[in-house]
C-alpha cells in the first residue's frame, strides 16, 4: 500500500499541469473551491474532481476539521448578509433570532422577486410586542403598500398588519386603500386586503371607504374580484352609522334602475342580486323583485337567471313573485320542463312542500292530464310522456318516481305504463322505465 507521504497523481481537471503530490495540496485546492463557491453564492456549485483513496486517517480528520470551520464560516456570512448579527457561538442559526433586520430590504424582495419567505418573515415579526420595532416594519411597508396590496405574497402581509396591529399603526394603509379603492378592490389579490379591512377595522374607518367604494359602484360591482368586496360590505351590520344602510340602498337604487333584470342574467351580477336580495332593507328587496316580476320567462331559460328564481323559491315564503313563476311555467309546462335551466328551477319547487298546493299539485295535474288544450292538439301525447323521453324532463320524471308522495307516483306510474311503447324508445325513456 502506497503511504499517504509518497507522491500519488491525483487529477483534478483535464489539463495535464493540474497533477499534483502532496496530500495537503489537495486539502487545500478542496476547501478553497468550496470557498470561492460560498463567497460567490454560485447557483451551482463546482463538483468537486479529487480521488484520493491514499490519505491515512489523521489527514481526513484534519480535513473534516477544516469543512467544519468553513461551514460555520458560511452561517456568520449568511446571517451578516441578512443584515442581522452574528449568531453567538454554538447556537442554532434562525433568522428569526436576529437582532438587526433590514426591513426595507425585505419588503423590496417582496415587491420586486415575489419572495414568500421574505413576506412570512415580516409576518412573523408583526406578532412581536415592540412597540419602536412595529413602527419601523410599518414604515417599511408603508413606503410600498399599495405595491404589496396587489402583490401575490405581499397582500398577505398587509392582511396580517389588519389582523394584529392596532388601529394607529394602520391608518396609512386604510388611507392608502381609499385613494385606490377601485384598484385595489377589482385585482385579483387586492380585493383580499379590502375584504380583511372590511372585517377587522372600526366601523368609522369602515364607513370611510365604504363612502370611496360607492363613488365607484358602477365600475366595480359587476367585477369578478370586487364583488366580493360588495359582498362584505353587504353584509356590515351599521350599528354606530345607520345611515350608510340607507345610502347604500340610495345608491344601489338610482344605480340599478331598470337594469336590474339585465345584471340578474349576468354570471356576477346574479350572486350580486343574491346578495342584495339576502342583506339589504326590504325598500331596494321590493324594487328588485317588482322590476324582475316583468321578464320572468326570460330569467327561467337563462344560464345565470335561472339561480335568481331558484334563490327567491327557497328564500321568499310569501311573495307575490311565486304566483308569477307558478303560473308562467304552468301555462307551458313542456317548454320549461325540457329546457335546461328552467328544469333545475322546476326540480327545486318539487322539492318544497310547501308548494305542494299551489305549485306541484297543478303541475301534476297538468303532465298527467290526456284533455286538449290550447298548447296540446287533440290525440296528442300527454305531456308527462313527451317529458320522459327528453334529456332534461326525464329528471323531473324521474324526481317525481322516487322523491314524490304515494299519490304522486301512482298517478305518474300509470301515465307512464299506458305508453310504455312509446317510453322505451329512447334512452331517457328507458332510465324513467327502470325505476317504475
Amino acid at each position: 500500500m502506497v503511504s499517504a507521504v509518497e507522491q500519488v497523481p491525483v487529477r483534478v481537471s483535464d489539463r495535464s499541469d493540474d497533477l499534483i503530490s502532496e496530500p495537503s495540496s489537495f486539502i487545500f485546492r478542496s476547501l478553497s473551491k468550496e470557498i470561492y463557491n460560498t463567497v460567490h453564492n454560485n447557483q451551482e456549485p463546482v463538483e468537486e474532481e479529487y480521488f484520493c483513496p491514499n490519505l491515512d486517517t489523521d489527514l481526513h480528520h484534519e480535513m473534516a476539521a477544516l469543512r467544519k470551520a468553513l461551514n460555520q464560516i458560511s452561517e456568520k456570512l449568511e446571517c451578516l448578509s441578512q443584515g442581522g448579527s452574528a449568531p453567538s457561538r454554538g447556537r442554532p442559526v434562525s433568522r428569526f433570532q436576529e437582532t438587526s433586520i433590514n426591513f426595507d430590504a425585505l419588503v423590496d424582495r417582496i415587491v420586486k422577486k415575489d419572495d414568500q419567505y421574505a413576506s412570512y418573515q415580516l409576518q412573523q415579526k408583526l406578532e412581536c410586542r415592540n412597540k419602536h420595532e412595529l413602527v419601523e416594519i410599518m414604515d417599511s411597508i408603508q413606503r410600498c403598500s399599495l405595491e404589496l396590496m396587489v402583490n401575490r405574497f405581499g397582500n398577505f402581509l398587509i392582511q396580517k398588519c389588519f389582523e394584529v396591529l392596532e388601529n394607529s399603526l394602520i391608518e396609512g394603509l386604510i388611507i392608502t386603500i381609499a385613494r385606490n379603492i377601485a384598484q385595489v378592490s377589482t385585482d385579483s389579490f387586492g380585493c383580499h386586503v379590502v375584504q380583511k379591512a372590511l372585517e377587522m377595522i372600526q366601523e368609522g374607518h369602515k364607513k370611510f371607504l365604504v363612502e370611496y367604494l360607492l363613488e365607484h359602484l358602477e365600475s366595480t360591482l359587476l367585477d369578478s374580484s370586487a364583488e366580493h368586496v360588495w359582498k362584505r360590505v353587504f353584509e356590515i351590520k351599521w350599528a354606530i352609522h345607520p345611515e350608510m344602510e340607507e345610502a347604500i340602498t340610495s345608491k344601489l337604487s338610482s344605480t340599478l334602475e331598470s337594469r336590474w333584470l339585465q345584471v340578474a342574467t349576468t354570471p356576477r351580477g346574479s350572486l350580486i342580486v343574491q346578495n342584495i336580495l339576502t342583506n339589504l332593507s326590504p325598500t331596494i328587496q321590493k324594487t328588485c323583485l317588482e322590476e324582475l316580476e316583468r321578464d320572468i320567462p326570460t330569467l327561467l331559460t337563462d344560464r345565470s337567471g335561472n339561480w335568481v328564481i331558484q334563490f327567491i323559491v327557497q328564500h321568499f315564503e310569501t311573495s307575490k313573485i311565486h304566483q308569477t313563476i307558478f303560473q308562467t311555467i304552468l301555462d307551458n309546462p313542456q317548454l320549461y320542463s325540457t329546457q335546461i335551466y328552467s328544469s333545475k328551477v322546476i326540480q327545486k319547487c318539487l322539492k318544497t312542500e310547501r308548494f305542494k298546493p299551489t305549485f306541484i299539485d297543478p303541475y301534476i295535474d297538468t303532465i298527467c292530464s290526456t284533455k286538449p288544450s290550447k298548447r296540446r292538439k287533440p290525440g296528442a301525447k300527454p305531456v308527462g310522456v313527451e317529458l320522459a323521453v327528453d334529456i332534461y324532463g326525464s329528471g323531473i320524471i324521474r324526481k317525481i318516481l322516487v322523491e314524490g308522495s304515494m299519490d304522486e307516483r301512482s298517478r305518474v306510474n300509470g301515465l307512464l305504463q299506458e305508453h310504455m311503447e312509446t317510453v322505451c324508445t329512447t334512452k331517457w325513456g328507458s332510465k324513467c322505465a327502470a325505476v317504475l
